[in-house]
Formats: C-alpha cells, structure tokens, sequence
C-alpha cells in the first residue's frame, strides 16, 4: 500500500486554512483548482473506490460489514461512495451542504457496525487513494482543499458518533427508571418497545416468549410501523411450510438467541444464509440486520423472553458501542423481569393481537361490571355492594386473572373511570327502588399520585349524585407503592372528599404493620386466599383470621372476611369478631339485573342459628384458648396460678376427661410445652371423629 498522506498534516491545507481562513473551503477561491480536480477525477474515480475498499479490507469492523454485503449492495456502496468524494469536490459545495451530507454518512456509520477509529482512519485511505490516481504536483491546491474538507467532514461525522452515543446514553437511562419503577410485566415491555423502536437505528423490535400452557412461541408486544405487517407475512409463509410438510428452519437471530441462550446477530439479511424463507419479506420491510437478546438466562432452562430488535442498516448491532449497549439493555430488563415477577407472580403468555384487542374493547361498551354483596355480621344484613370488573370478548366474559395481565397503566385508568361510573350508576337504580346500598369499587394503588383518578372520583360521585361516605375505594396490599409518592397524603385527598379506604386483600402481600397502622384505611379485607380450608389447616386458618381480626380492631379499621364459601366458615368467622364477609355463601358475582333479583330476597340475611361443626368448635376454642393466655399470665404475676378455675371446655361434644386433661396440661405445663401441642392434638382429633359421627 502507498504512504498515505496525512489529512491532519497537510502543510497545504493548513496552510489553505491559515491564509484564507473559513472562507478558502467554500467560495470562489478555490473554484477554479477545485473544477480541474474534478475533471481529472470523474474518469477515475471507479479506480480510487476500488483502491479504497482494498484498504478498507484491512480494518477489522469494516471489513466484517463489506464482506457480509451482497454484490447489488457493494456495488450500490461503491457508486454511493464516488457520488460523496465527487461532491466533496463540488466547486459550488457550501458549508451547509457539506455538514448536511457529513452527517447523514456519519449517522449511517454510527448505526453500522464501524468504529469511530475505522472512521477515522479510512478518510486517510480515501485521501491516499486520491492522490494515487491524479497528478499530485498539478492539482496541490485542489488536494489540499479536499484534505481540509474532508478533515470538516470527519469532524462532523465524529459529531454525529457522539450525537447517537448521548441518545443511546439517555435511552439507558430511561429503561433503568422503568426497570426501577414499572408497575407491571405489560407496562414494561410495551414502554421499553416503544422507546427501542423510536431510537435511531431500530425500525422495529418486539418481545415475546412461549406459552407455559402450549410450549408455542409468540410475540407478546410489537413496536415500528413494519412490524405486524412483517409478522403477518412470516406467519403465512410459516403456514406455507407447516401445510406442505417442510420443517420450519426458524427465525435466524431470534430463534438461536432462544435456543442458545446468548445475544444472536444477523448483521445483514440479504446474505444471511440463514434468511432465505423470509428474506424477500424483510428487505421489503426496509428490515437490513437483526439481533435477538434473551433475557433472564437460567442454566438449562428457556430465557423468560426474547427481545428482538431489527434495524434499517446492515452491520446494525454489532459495533463495540453498541454491543455494549445490547449487555446492559439485557442485564436491566433481566433484572426487571425478575423483579415484576417476585412481585406479581409470573403471569402467562398473552400475544400481541389479544392485547391490543382487549385494549380496544375497554373503550367501547365491552366492560361489565357484575356485583357480590358484603354480609354484616352484627345486623346479618347487606347495606354494601362491591362492583367487580369483567370483559365481553367474543361471548365469553373475561376475569380479571385472565385480562388484567395485559392491560397498560393507561388501560387501568380507562377501566377505573368508565368501571366507577357504571357502578355509580347503577348504585342510582338501586336507590329509586329503594335500596340505598353503599358501592366498592378497585383502584389500582398506581392511581395515587395521579391526580386523573381523583378527578374522575370526583365527577362521578357528582354526575351520580351519590354522597362520598356511600363510595368505598379498595386497594391492593402489595409492597410496591408508587415511587416518589407520598401515599398517606394521596390517601388522606380521597378521605377528604368523603370516601371510605379499605385495604384489599390484607395477608396476601407483606404490608408491614407501621403501614396498616399509619395509612388511613377504614377497614381491611382479609384475603380470600388465606381462607382456604382443606381439613388439616383449619385451625390455622381460623386462628390466623382471628388475629387478622384483632389486629384490625385494635387499630379501629373494621375487617372483612373475603372467600366465604359455606355456612360452617361463616359461623366461624362470626364467633371470631369479623365485621362482615363476602363469598359464595352468599353469591357469587352476578350482573346487574341478576343482583337486583337476589337483593330483592336477601337483603336481610337469616339470623345465626349456632351448630357443632367442627368449624364452629374450633372457632370457640380459640376464643377460650386466648382468655386462657390472658388469666394465666395475670395470675402467673400474682403468684396465683393454682387457683385457675379448671372446668371443661365450653362445648358439650367432647369427653369431658379430655378436655380437663387438657385444661390442666394448660395449667401446669403451658401452652408452649410439647405436653399441650399433644393434649390440644387429641382434643382436635377428638372434636373432629365427634362432629363427623
């Protein structure tokens, strides 16, 4: 290879530079060496690109893009480059143009996979290949012309580089803050897509995972205008391969990223060997590299999900910047995902098409709300009805479990608003027949801090007509409270207006005690999930209600029992203190016209008739066992013990030897001593074989 003569030590172009200053770049000085230049170059200037891709050949992330480059895409490349060192040369060429043009060939260089040093260093190759094919001596000042500007147009290239790194730089920055403060699977994934998609370089990207339920893999959100479009026409000719009996050779990048665990490239499309089922699909797309990135990787185990992201330039990816870029995109969103998923559970599988489309059916009349009413304990009479939320899609109606999934932060806000009024509103038909019941109604503990849901609270109490103190607002229990959100205060905004709080689902979470106490909660809802019964967890079942219970009272919140299902459970949880419950005991959830059916016959529930279940017992023996304590440890510290009154147990059922057996192994050996978990075994087992004769 020639010497190459150095742009930035060209003693012409300095001196160019120093001479006639800004003005010996553009302008008519230089027409004249400029316009011979130009003619002696044009016949040759095929030679110099070729010469210069020779050279290029000898740097490392050049040479992996010109190589992966098809012969249509080389020769398109080649005739680019002559077209770019020709303006260059340009006699008419003005500083604006130039930058214009600068940076436009920078963006494409930042976005390939060149490094800012190959850049650098291939103007010197360009410079020398120049210079090899003109009469140096005769056109001096014309090269020393191009040298100077094509050390401007470095520079502004470099800019360019230095542009996309700060916006990949921000573009990190706010997937950490979503990867800290996402609210859900569904609103990270879709946020990260739509930020992915609208950076420079990335045309289209997508997440997906397969199904734990049918082991298929699906696209679970998609973002660039080409990407369903795209997925449709792969989809077809998947089809095409799955009717005619051909194996389905998979999807490049995205399929071994999956498969092999590891971020996967395909740094160009059109010679991707790997490509040919869908190649044509993509190019037309505008589609020019792909890369797949598995997220959250176990050993020997699926990634949790794939993000794919495709770009518009080949050799996209695979630069040393943006390598590491696509590590620490994977290191924040695998952290993400486990976190959401440590939060709210792993939730299944919901495709890109189902999501957009339950999406849709919230902002028409597709939300249902059904009602299940809340039993009082003390007047045995229901004064509340709490509304719950349903999805009409395709004749079936839709659960929370199986929708909320894949609603958006913006989707809850919609349900919230359009769920309040259509109970509000029936909350009204209620009261002309009648019935003046107060209504509950979920918010999502997203909404505080977001003054949209006070306001739509606020126009809906008033376009009801409804008294605030006739409104209850549940919120979920959970850990994550919003961030930056001083959640007394938000709370304390909404007991201004005159609503009733209640924290949903108390024990299913891990609220600590400070917030049960500190926040301003009305009453607590014990979760339906900790009222599971099944025999040999009753009496923990029971006990842990009962302490819930007291624990809610002794702050003055009153406590509801949720997941009542039988009449024994509902004794139970009558004798323990609970204020109220809800469940199946009554009714399960039913439409509107339905509940105003059942209203009409049980407003006022029959009153207790007390049995012997075993529930029922055990209920009984918790509330002695716990005066018991009590006396034991005040007698205890006044020396009294033995004058503990030992009489039988107050239940008629069991012999009375093993209950004073068990009184006194009370007495004498403590209800922590192994001798009274044994005595208070048999009693259980005695009261159990007992009622079920």
């Amino acid at each position: 290879m020639p010497e190459i003569p150095a742009l930035q030590d060209s003693a012409a172009a300095i001196a160019i530079a120093t001479t006639y200053g800004e003005s010996s770049l553009y302008g008519p000085a230089g027409e004249p060496d400029l316009a011979a230049l130009l003619q002696a170059l044009r016949p040759v200037v095929g030679r110099v690109i070729e010469t210069y891709h020779l050279g290029l050949l000898g740097l490392v992330k050049c040479r992996s893009l010109l190589t992966a480059l098809s012969k249509d895409e080389l020769a398109d490349l080649k005739r680019l480059q002559a077209t770019n060192i020709l303006n260059l040369l340009a006699p008419d060429l003005t500083a604006q143009r130039h930058e214009s043009m600068a940076r436009e060939v920078g963006r494409r260089q930042a976005l390939s996979c060149v490094t800012k040093e190959e850049l650098a260093f291939s103007k010197e190759l360009l410079f020398s290949a120049v210079c090899s094919h003109v009469d140096r001596t005769r056109h001096a000042r014309a090269l020393a012309l191009l040298s100077a500007r094509m050390m401007r147009d470095l520079a502004w290239q470099l800019t360019e580089f230095q542009d996309i790194h700060a916006q990949r730089a921000r573009l990190l920055l706010d997937i950490t803050r979503l990867s800290w403060e996402a609210g859900s699977y569904t609103d990270l994934i879709g946020q990260v897509a739509e930020l992915l998609a609208s950076h420079p370089g990335i045309c289209a990207c997508f997440v997906g995972r397969a199904d734990s339920r049918s082991e298929l893999f699906s696209y679970e959100v998609l973002a660039g205008p080409e990407m369903e479009p795209y997925l449709a026409r792969v989809q077809e000719i998947r089809t095409a391969y799955v009717n005619a009996g051909t194996a389905w050779p998979g999807h490049a990048a995205v399929d071994k990223a999956w498969q092999g665990r590891r971020i996967e490239y395909s740094i160009n499309i059109a010679t991707d060997p790997e490509m040919p089922p869908w190649r044509d699909v993509a190019l037309a797309h505008g589609f020019r590299s792909i890369v797949g990135v598995p997220l959250v990787c176990q050993p020997d185990a699926p990634p949790a999900a794939i993000l794919g992201l495709y770009s518009n330039y080949s050799g996209g990816f695979s630069s040393d910047d943006q390598i590491a870029f696509l590590e620490q995109l994977q290191s924040l969103l695998t952290y993400a995902i486990v976190r959401l998923a440590a939060q709210e559970g792993v939730s299944y599988m919901i495709p890109h098409g189902v999501r957009r489309r339950w999406s849709a059916l919230l902002k028409t009349d597709a939300l249902c709300m059904v009602y299940q009413p809340l039993l009082d304990l003390k007047t045995r009479s229901v004064k509340k009805i709490e509304a719950l939320a349903r999805l009409r899609d395709e004749g079936r109606l839709l659960s929370p479990g199986e929708f909320f999934p894949a609603l958006t932060s913006e989707d809850f806000f919609v349900l919230y608003a359009q769920g309040l009024d259509q109970a509000l509103r029936q909350r009204a038909i209620w009261r002309q027949g009648g019935m003046d019941l107060s209504i509950s109604v979920n918010m999502p503990v997203d909404a505080l801090g977001d003054i949209r849901y006070y306001n739509a609270t606020l126009q809906a109490l008033q376009a009801h007509d409804c008294p605030a103190s006739m409104l209850t607002l549940e919120i979920l229990e959970t850990d994550e409270m919003p961030g930056g959100v001083d959640v007394a205060t938000e709370l304390e905004r909404y007991k201004a207006l005159g609503v009733d709080l209640a924290e949903d689902d108390l024990g299913s979470g891990h609220s600590s005690l400070m917030r049960l106490r500190e926040l301003p909660f009305d009453s607590v809802k014990i979760d339906r999930s900790l009222v599971m019964l099944n025999g040999e967890n009753s009496a923990d079942v029971l006990h842990f209600i009962y302490q819930l219970t007291r624990l809610g009272h002794s702050l003055g919140k009153s406590v509801v029992v949720e997941g009542v299902e039988d009449n024994d459970l509902l004794e139970a949880v009558t004798i323990l203190g609970a204020d109220a419950i809800q469940g199946y005991v009554l009714t399960r959830p039913l439409l509107a016209d339905e509940i105003t059916t059942w209203l009409a016959n049980h407003q006022v529930y029959p009153a207790l008739v007390y049995t012997q279940s075993v529930l029922a017992q055990m209920a009984r023996l918790l509330i002695w066992e716990e005066c018991f304590y009590l006396l034991r440890d005040e007698t205890t510290a006044t020396g009294g013990i033995a004058d503990i009154n030992t009489s039988v147990l107050p239940f008629d059922t069991i012999d009375a030897g093993i209950q004073r057996v068990f009184v006194l192994t009370a007495v004498n050996q403590g209800p922590g001593s192994p001798e009274y978990r044994q005595a208070r075994e048999q009693l259980m087992q005695a009261l159990i074989t007992r009622t079920m004769q």
